[in-house]
């Protein structure tokens, strides 16, 4: 369970790390998609389908965006933070520094997981893990799925999964189980033809295990595409710890902390042309696929261990009170 503080930190981060995302989103989505205003003039595409258009092609900078999204975030509230001396107050309180980041590197979630997927849009594996709730986790399994056409419109049919939820209170858990269950979807007709998905539009198993009828390029493309979509909740990550690192350590400024807000932008735009770097030589070789790991786990690594040096220094800081006898 969060504590206040922890709610009040990750309320300011969250809300700046929206802002700035959807900031960046929109000036890149509006770039984007100025190449479909051809459609429109040449060939006489409706305004809702050119705004259909222009929405898929969020996810493919998404990845890119939400990093610094998060990096501007927590640079910005921690150094806020450090100007009106609220860290200062949140340090007197006894808290690390490891604990002040507690509410970046930390939050509830939902997650759905989905195993596998056939040629035949059968499902395997669905897992639904919905913790927004402390008091009332709920976890939701089903063994398989498809997707079908009926006369209603598009449904989903799961077949043998159950419910749980557990009860902190009483410590009890409650299982309910089902046979079948059938969600309706929107409908989806008159797909105007059957064409290659690029690896951007795939499933992450069909990254893993491309058609048989792919070249040795094509694999590599879709083996790269599968690892950086792996990687993505770990730059987000790597990145918050960026200017956790830069700004949490070290003695209070009064006149500001401009010279470690910085250092943290320069640091965090190195590591992301590192990155890029790395990826562009992953590209042309499966070799270098580690070392995608490599660049998103180092910054993660070195900020960890900058936080927990800072509390054993904290810890060896702290007053000692002698006993005094009195005669």
């Amino acid at each position: 369970m969060m504590t206040s503080l922890e709610r009040y930190i990750l309320r300011q981060c969250f809300g700046v790390m929206i802002f700035v995302t959807a900031a960046l989103s929109a000036a890149i989505w509006l770039a984007q998609s100025l190449r479909l205003i051809d459609l429109i003039v040449n060939r006489g595409l409706s305004i809702e389908v050119f705004l259909y258009l222009a929405l898929l092609i969020l996810p493919r900078f998404l990845d890119i965006v939400l990093p610094i999204g998060v990096f501007i975030a927590v640079l910005f509230t921690f150094n806020r933070l450090a100007a009106e001396s609220e860290l200062v107050v949140m340090r007197s309180a006894g808290l690390s520094h490891l604990a002040l980041a507690k509410p970046v590197l930390i939050a509830d979630k939902l997650t759905i997981y989905i195993r596998s997927r056939d040629e035949q849009g059968e499902v395997f594996g669905l897992l639904i893990n919905d913790n927004r709730e402390p008091h009332r986790p709920v976890t939701i399994l089903a063994e398989r799925g498809v997707f079908a056409d009926m006369s209603g419109g598009s449904r989903i049919v799961m077949v043998n999964g159950n419910r749980q939820q557990f009860d902190p209170e009483t410590h009890k858990l409650s299982l309910l189980t089902f046979d079948r269950y059938t969600l309706d979807l929107d409908s989806l007709h008159d797909a105007p033809i059957v064409r290659f998905r690029e690896a951007q539009e795939r499933f992450l198993g069909e990254l893993f295990f491309p058609p048989s009828e792919a070249d040795l390029a094509l694999r590599l493309g879709f083996m790269v595409e599968a690892h950086q979509r792996i990687l993505i909740p770990l730059s987000a990550l790597s990145f918050s710890l960026i200017p956790l690192a830069c700004l949490l350590p070290g003695e209070f400024n009064r006149r500001g902390q401009l010279k470690r807000a910085l250092l943290a932008i320069v640091i965090a735009f190195l590591f992301e042309l590192l990155d890029i770097g790395v990826n562009d030589l992953a590209s042309r070789s499966v070799a270098a696929i580690p070392l995608m790991y490599a660049t998103n786990l180092l910054p993660f690594i070195l900020g960890l261990g900058i936080l927990m040096r800072g509390n054993i220094r904290l810890g060896l800081r702290r007053p000692r009170v002698a006993a005094v006898s009195t005669p």
